[in-house]
């Protein structure tokens, strides 16, 4: 048994349960003590019942998709879990679906900022083939996924910036 956010009731939302079933990891699924899960729109919109894959899924269900946790060896990852159930203190996450992250790291932190970083870098890596040297303008600076689509681009090497933002008392720090 573990503690878990719980929906029973796509119109009462999730409610803290201290008696959850813990999840048994299949052969292909390494179980992971959870310390931190990103309340994100995807787990918010499966906590509502509005997400697209509540259509499949029976409840009760625990929310959560991401976050960052101890395997069994002790290293301290994050993960991501196609299944959900993020939103509880374990979740058997399939092997492999997790990266390594330094001890000193803040987990609140860290499954926080990785759904919206991974977007720039996925929009940045991916969908533009952007290389070292070419100029990036970025939409929304001023905002939490702005500021890091700007440390993105800077670190994949850009050589130019260009933050663009309703916010102007912002830009100056950006």
């Amino acid at each position: 048994m573990m503690k878990a956010a719980v929906v029973r009731d796509f119109s009462t939302g999730p409610h803290y349960e201290g008696n959850f079933l813990a999840p048994i990891p299949e052969a292909s699924m390494t179980k992971i003590e959870v310390t931190a899960s990103a309340l994100s729109n995807v787990a918010r919109s499966v906590a509502s019942g509005q997400h697209y894959s509540v259509q499949h899924t029976s409840l009760p269900v625990v929310p959560g998709i991401d976050g960052v946790g101890i395997l069994p060896s002790g290293q301290k990852v994050y993960f991501v879990s196609q299944a959900g159930g993020a939103m509880a203190a374990e979740i058997a996450v399939k092997n492999g679906d997790w990266v390594s992250l330094a001890g000193k790291t803040d987990d609140a932190k860290i499954a926080g900022m990785m759904n919206p970083a991974m977007s720039s870098w996925m929009a940045l890596h991916y969908r533009t083939e952007f290389k070292a040297g070419q100029k990036v303008m970025i939409l929304g600076a001023s905002g939490n996924a702005g500021k890091l689509a700007l440390q993105i681009a800077k670190r994949l090497g850009a050589a130019e910036i260009i933050a663009v933002a309703r916010d102007h008392g912002h830009l100056d720090d950006l």
